[in-house]
């Protein structure tokens, strides 16, 4: 995850290095109907990558040792997802639009602030857990070691209808 930081940055500060041409607001929404149903295949993945079933394999049921192969394969999904949801975010900001369209756009960009937050906050507490783990190893506890890191992924809806408003605002000042 460490090595998407420089495009996380470039999330929280809201900008892109990227340039799509010149969009009208109305180009941009039948632009954004496509990106919310990439943003919709990309983000489902997410639980898919680190499910109960998947951390089994990897991590080994209780009582029994895990797959390292398998373990660096979930991480390096977890990640690419992680940094696939940033590129949209870029790809979004990228486009080229007048201020109002602008604002739309960023509502729109808010849907994936849970799903970052989240993918971050996993790791976190994930590197935490093993740290524990590690821990207890070295300090001679041989005892059963299990993890359990919940965590949801959702896609803000929410922001849709102020999107909606402004882009169709936008529209009708003729952006």
């Amino acid at each position: 995850m460490q090595k998407h930081e420089a495009k996380w940055r470039d999330y929280h500060f809201g900008y892109s290095m990227n340039f799509i041409n010149q969009y009208t607001a109305s180009e941009f929404k039948a632009q954004a109907i496509y990106q919310m149903k990439r943003i919709e295949g990309i983000a489902s993945r997410l639980p898919m990558v680190i499910s109960e079933e998947a951390q089994q394999e990897g991590f080994g049921k209780p009582g029994e040792p895990g797959d390292p192969v398998l373990m660096d394969h979930i991480a390096n999904r977890f990640a690419s997802t992680y940094s696939q949801i940033l590129d949209w975010a870029d790809d979004l900001r990228a486009f080229q639009v007048a201020d109002r369209t602008g604002q739309a756009r960023e509502m729109l960009v808010r849907t994936v602030d849970q799903p970052i937050q989240a993918c971050r906050e996993f790791v976190d507490d994930f590197s935490s857990a093993i740290e524990a783990a590690i821990a207890r190893r070295s300090g001679g506890d041989m005892s059963d070691i299990e993890l359990s890191i919940p965590v949801t992924f959702t896609l803000d809806s929410d922001v849709i209808p102020e999107f909606l408003r402004l882009i169709d605002l936008a529209i009708s000042e003729g952006e």
